[in-house]
């Protein structure tokens, strides 16, 4: 008999490397679509979609020098989802960054009535931005490179 341990530790900071992070994004879109519409005031996923964020952003709260916990993928990820709101104006990491701690804090109060739909209509894009930013880069890490594709 195998007795083999099962890893059910859940991520604690955002990262391109985990496999459920397009889910979870789907899932608070889909959560902040049922807000916006009154439907609903459950948000699981757009509690552990902020939770994910804040904690790989903590960093900028405490010292003068703006840093994050993100791998070069997952900076890549999060800017990809972010140029989608072209009034975000995201020139250096430290912007990126301070940016991705306000989003944190927004998910985290929709569900305070008070919260606008407006703004929970930017988050529910940003949310499906950051799903597909992952899809797409899934889907390169599997696509063959050819002569065409290298130099195009």
């Amino acid at each position: 008999m195998s007795t083999v341990e099962q890893n059910d530790t859940k991520m604690t900071r955002l990262t391109a490397a985990d496999p459920n992070l397009a889910f979870l994004a789907t899932k608070a879109a889909i959560e902040l679509g049922r807000i916006s519409q009154g439907k609903s005031d459950r948000s699981q996923s757009i509690g552990e979609l902020a939770f994910l964020l804040k904690n790989s952003t903590k960093q900028l709260t405490t010292t003068d020098e703006p840093s994050c916990l993100w791998d070069p993928a997952t900076v890549s990820l999060i800017h990809s989802a972010m140029r989608t709101d072209t009034s975000r104006k995201i020139a250096t990491i430290e912007e990126l960054i301070s940016e991705a701690f306000k989003i944190s804090e927004q998910l985290e109060s929709t569900s305070d009535p008070s919260s606008s739909v407006e703004n929970i209509e930017s988050l529910r894009t940003f949310c499906l931005a950051l799903a597909n930013s992952i899809i797409a880069n899934e889907r390169s890490q599997f696509e063959p490179y050819t002569e065409e594709t290298l130099w195009h």
